[in-house]
């Protein structure tokens, strides 16, 4: 009777060469580089949007008068914007005191 071998060849035809090839067109490239140029990129833009942005600080109302909070030199402050009134009561409209007041500052 001849034998039959394995009834789940592992290598029927040889290696297929997967090991010779590259998996993509340019393979493996060193990215390292890339990276530190792209991350020297991302913290030079950071510091200059930063320099640039207007805060807004946090507007609340407390003792009947409405207050922005912001910060200077990593210093909290509180300034008092305008009673509370008729006129000012809402966030929305006591919003172009605190802008006009951030202007100036």
């Amino acid at each position: 009777m001849a034998e039959r071998g394995d009834s789940n060849p592992r290598d029927p035809s040889g290696p297929n060469g997967f090991q010779d090839r590259r998996l993509q067109p340019l393979g493996h490239l060193s990215i390292g580089p890339f990276l530190i140029f792209v991350a020297h990129f991302v913290a030079t833009f950071s510091s200059f949007v930063a320099s640039f942005r207007v805060q807004k600080g946090q507007i609340f109302q407390r003792h009947g008068a409405w207050h922005l909070r912001y910060r200077v030199n990593g210093k909290q402050v509180c300034q008092k914007l305008t009673d509370y009134n008729d006129e000012y009561r809402t966030l929305r409209s006591v919003r172009p005191l605190a802008d006009e007041f951030a202007a100036i500052c």
